[in-house]
């Protein structure tokens, strides 16, 4: 008899609500697909259009017991990566009890459109079983989802969110594959808080959330949020080890009763929270003069263990080598250098307050000795034959590269790659990269016509 009632509330919860709770992770807060989110749920987001933001290879996996229900469960496992400008997830989740079960499988991709511009799209087939004494059945349905997120400063995030476009396009009723849609934006006021604002219309109509998340330190994250027309709300809290993330997270929902997750994930590289800025300028002019003082780094001959000690570059180790790479293959680091690396406008000025040295930015109207050197270099040897093993040489490819408006990463691979070759091995090797697509593989190929 109790599972008798069980399969009905169930049946009732997902078939008249048109799938309205979905399996999701804790850092997610709510039982249902959102358009916006932020980096602290990056790798939990069902967005297509943010999967090229993912900064390392994961898995995750959540376990959850909807509404308390002692024999109804919830859960998942996903796995994804992204390259330059491409992200790719796959998943599998399941809801249910043993009499009444959903099966959901899913593929997703997105990918990098132009700056600040990001779309995705993703198929998702469903499952539906139903073994009793007096019914048995299994249902199978399949739809796509799209979606598009626009960055148009780093302070901000617009994005859309499409369910079933099939089901939409075919304009045909369906009580398990309802069209529902999903509109959100994402505000970053200060590095390390987020808040979001979802406004999802499906089968009832529309539901506002709305999410605040705080990084508290790169280890540690909190999120909360409320649910207006569901009169719910939700709170998560992650701690994230090397590789290693967990997760939990209680939802509350005013008449179902509450809901506790539980999550883990695994990254390929150790990804670290972008935590709140305690030490603005405001709160040190207040701090004792012992600790406000610390000794500044040349960042041209200060070692890569030295910069370590420099907040900015613990929370970010990327950027720290794509600086070091900077200085072995183009020379002194600038201004503009931190900009090409990586970093944006606050972090440089906050970068500034603990180096010295670093160089005037070079124009390419007024070159400076090392690149009239280089220039005449070029003239005295053949253009055909010689390597590009020199450090003059490798230092003017990837100018040009950046001046041509290549990302930086790839500049470096692709100036570091010259070392050892002829321009003829090199241009081949050039034309043969798969990573690189058809527009930039042309514009590194004219940055070495003359060179």
């Amino acid at each position: 008899m109790i599972k008798a009632s069980l399969l009905i509330l169930a049946a009732q919860m997902c078939i008249t609500s048109a799938f309205t709770f979905r399996e999701s992770g804790p850092a997610t807060l709510f039982p249902y697909y959102t358009a916006a989110a932020d980096d602290g749920c990056i790798f939990e987001t069902f967005n297509p259009a943010y999967l090229p933001m993912t900064p390392t290879p994961y898995c995750t996996m959540n376990y959850s017991r909807p509404y308390s229900i002692r024999e109804l469960e919830a859960g998942s496992a996903r796995a994804g990566f992204s390259t330059a400008r491409f992200g790719f997830q796959g998943g599998w989740c399941r809801f249910g009890i043993d009499e009444y079960m959903e099966d959901t499988f899913e593929a997703m991709a997105g990918a990098q459109i132009v700056s600040g511009l990001f779309a995705g799209i993703g198929y998702s087939w469903y499952r539906q079983t139903i073994g009793t004494e007096d019914l048995s059945s299994t249902t199978s349905l399949s739809d796509f989802r799209g979606a598009v997120a626009v960055t148009p400063f780093h302070w901000i995030t617009v994005s859309v969110l499409q369910e079933n476009l099939y089901t939409l396009a075919a304009g045909r009723e369906n009580d398990l594959l309802y069209p529902a849609t999903s509109g959100g934006i994402a505000l970053r006021p200060v590095r390390g808080i987020t808040f979001t604002w979802n406004v999802n219309r499906d089968y009832y109509g529309s539901i506002n959330t709305f999410m605040l998340s705080a990084h508290l330190l790169p280890c540690l994250s909190f999120r909360a949020g409320y649910s207006r027309e569901t009169t719910s709300w939700g709170a998560a809290a992650a701690f994230t080890h090397g590789r290693v993330r967990f997760s939990y997270g209680l939802r509350y929902h005013s008449r179902l009763g509450s809901t506790h997750i539980f999550g883990a994930t695994f990254t390929g590289s150790p990804a670290p929270f972008t935590p709140v800025r305690y030490g603005t300028r405001f709160l040190r002019k207040y701090l004792p003069e012992k600790n406000r003082k610390q000794k500044k780094m040349n960042i041209q001959s200060a070692s890569a263990d030295e910069l370590k000690a420099i907040v900015l570059f613990r929370e970010k180790p990327e950027i720290l080598k794509r600086i070091i790479a900077f200085r072995s293959i183009s020379g002194p680091v600038s201004e503009k250098a931190l900009y090409q690396t990586g970093l944006d406008g606050s972090e440089v000025m906050q970068l500034k307050e603990r180096i010295t040295g670093l160089a005037p930015d070079i124009s390419p109207r007024n070159p400076g000795p090392e690149q009239k050197h280089t220039a005449a270099r070029r003239r005295n040897h053949s253009r055909s034959t010689e390597t590009f093993y020199s450090l003059q040489r490798r230092r003017a490819l990837f100018q040009r590269l950046i001046g041509a408006g290549i990302r930086s990463t790839t500049a470096l691979r692709i100036s570091e790659r010259a070392k050892t070759l002829t321009k003829q091995e090199f241009l081949a090797r050039v034309r043969q990269d798969t990573e690189l697509d058809d527009d930039t593989r042309q514009k590194v190929i004219r940055a070495c016509r003359d060179l």
